[in-house]
C-alpha cells in the first residue's frame, strides 16, 4: 500500500485487487479502482454492503458492470464490462487527487507547478499510458477547484481588496486617478532583480483582464543563470484606464520602488536606468518621455518617434 495515500484500502477477489480512494471523484466522493484498469463509483450503500457500478455512464455508452463490497471483500457482479480496461488508471486517479489536495492547500503556487511536481513524484514512465493523465487537464481542474474559494469578480472599482488571497507584500500600491483605479503588484525579490536591471521592457495585454479593469501593464527584464538568459515579468499594474495621467501615476510608483531598492534619492533613481523599451504606444511613450530623460528610451524607438513626427513638445 502506498504510504502517500493512507486512506486507500485494498481488498482482493481471486486475482483482481481493488483499491478505495477517498475523494477520488470530481465531486470529492470515494472511488473504487481495480488492478485490471476499471473504475467504479458508488451505486448504493446498504447496512452491511456497498454496491459499486462502472464509471462509464455516458449518454451513448453505459457499462452495467458492478462490484459488491462486504467489509474488505470485493465480488464482481455477473455483468461483464462492455469496454476495454485502462491499465494504470488507478495511478492516474491518485495523481489527480493529490493535485486537487495540493491546489486547495497551496493556493499561491501555480497549478502547472503543482501538477509537474505530483506527476514526477507519483508517475512511472514504465507504466501504461492510462497512468499518465493529461497535464493541461490536471492544471485546469486545479484552477477550477480554486475558483470556488476565490472572491467574486468585482462589478465596479469600489470593491474592497481581500488580502487573504494575495501573497504577503505582493500588493505594492492602490492608486486612484480621478475616478479610476490602478493596482501595482510585485514581490520584494522581483523588485530586487528589477533594481539591478539596466533596461526595462514594458508591455501591455488585454487578454487576461476583465472589467472593471482595462489592461495589465508589466515590466520585464533579462535575468541569467549560467549560460541561460531569459526575459521575465517582474512588476505588474492592473489598470482601469490608459490615459497619460494614468501611465504617469503608475510609472511614479515603479520609480519609487526602484529608488527604495537602490537606496538613492528619488530624483536620481531614474538615472540608474540605461533604457526603457516598449511596444508602439503613443500614450505610453508620451508618459515615459515627460517623466524620464529622453535618453532613457531605447535609441531605435526614440529615432522611430522622431522620424514619424511623434516626438512630443515639452
Amino acid at each position: 500500500m502506498d504510504n502517500t495515500f493512507p486512506e486507500v484500502q485494498v481488498g482482493e477477489s481471486s486475482e483482481t485487487q481493488f483499491s478505495l480512494i477517498e475523494k477520488g471523484t470530481e465531486r470529492g466522493k470515494t472511488m473504487l479502482t481495480d488492478s485490471k484498469g476499471f473504475i467504479y463509483t458508488i451505486k448504493r450503500k446498504l447496512k452491511k454492503s456497498v454496491d459499486w457500478v462502472c464509471s462509464i455512464r455516458g449518454r451513448h455508452k453505459k457499462c452495467l458492470a458492478t462490484v459488491k463490497q462486504q467489509g474488505d471483500h470485493f465480488k464482481p457482479g455477473p455483468r461483464p464490462h462492455n469496454h476495454p480496461p485502462a491499465p494504470g488508471v488507478n495511478v492516474a486517479v491518485k495523481v489527480a487527487k493529490e493535485v486537487k489536495t495540493k491546489a486547495s492547500t497551496e493556493v499561491f503556487r501555480p497549478a502547472s507547478e503543482i501538477v509537474e511536481e505530483v506527476m514526477l513524484e507519483l508517475g512511472d514512465p514504465s507504466m501504461p499510458e492510462a497512468s499518465r493523465p493529461k497535464f493541461t487537464n490536471l492544471a485546469r481542474r486545479a484552477n477550477r477547484l480554486r475558483e470556488k474559494t476565490r472572491p467574486k469578480q468585482p462589478a465596479d472599482l469600489e470593491f474592497v481588496i481581500d488580502e487573504n488571497y494575495i501573497p504577503d507584500g505582493f500588493l505594492r500600491s492602490d492608486i486612484r486617478v480621478d475616478n479610476e483605479r490602478h493596482l501595482i503588484f510585485a514581490t520584494d525579490r522581483q523588485l530586487g532583480v528589477l533594481a539591478t536591471a539596466k533596461t526595462w521592457y514594458i508591455d501591455a495585454t488585454f487578454k487576461v483582464v476583465r472589467a472593471p479593469f482595462y489592461q495589465m501593464l508589466s515590466v520585464h527584464a533579462f535575468i541569467s543563470s549560467g549560460s541561460e538568459i531569459k526575459q521575465v515579468p517582474l512588476a505588474f499594474a492592473l489598470m482601469s484606464r490608459r490615459r497619460t495621467k494614468d501611465y504617469i501615476a503608475v510609472i511614479v510608483i515603479f520609480v519609487i520602488d526602484h529608488c527604495m531598492i537602490n537606496e538613492v534619492p528619488y530624483c536620481l533613481s531614474i538615472w540608474l536606468l540605461f533604457s526603457i523599451v516598449f511596444s508602439f504606444n503613443e500614450i505610453l511613450f508620451t508618459s515615459i518621455y515627460r517623466y524620464t530623460r529622453p535618453s532613457c528610451v531605447s535609441y531605435p524607438m526614440w529615432t522611430l518617434r522622431q522620424q514619424s513626427g511623434l516626438q512630443p513638445d515639452v
